[in-house]
């Protein structure tokens, strides 16, 4: 435990940051979730929405710096995020082409039951 008050109000701050970070990733994963299992169930509509929250979500974490940094870059004449686009894009075709992989990574496998 610090004894120094510049020393407590960092332990303070950094666990107030941690929490932030914590329900940050926690929305990111939630929405690249939602957008799964909207091309799942086969809803183009309610698909085109969440990969439009999905690449936004991917942009903010990129320019928070959870994500590497090259996701953060955005277009200056189109004012778009491409690099978040593509990794998104290459994901939900890779997803697509297996779709038994996507089950199985929600239900890790059926290992963590």
């Amino acid at each position: 435990m610090p004894n120094i008050k510049s020393a407590k109000k960092r332990v303070k701050v950094i666990s107030a940051k941690t929490l932030q970070n914590k329900m940050f990733k926690s929305q990111l994963k939630t929405t690249v979730k939602k957008f799964l299992a909207a091309v799942e169930s086969g809803d183009k509509e309610a698909a085109r929405a969440a990969y439009t929250a999905a690449v936004k979500k991917v942009d903010q974490a990129a320019a928070k710096g959870m994500l590497p940094s090259f996701l953060a870059k955005v277009n200056p004449k189109t004012n778009t995020p491409i690099a978040a686009m593509i990794v998104v894009t290459i994901a939900v075709a890779a997803l697509a082409c297996f779709p038994n992989l996507v089950s199985q990574i929600t239900n890790c496998g059926g290992i963590c039951n």
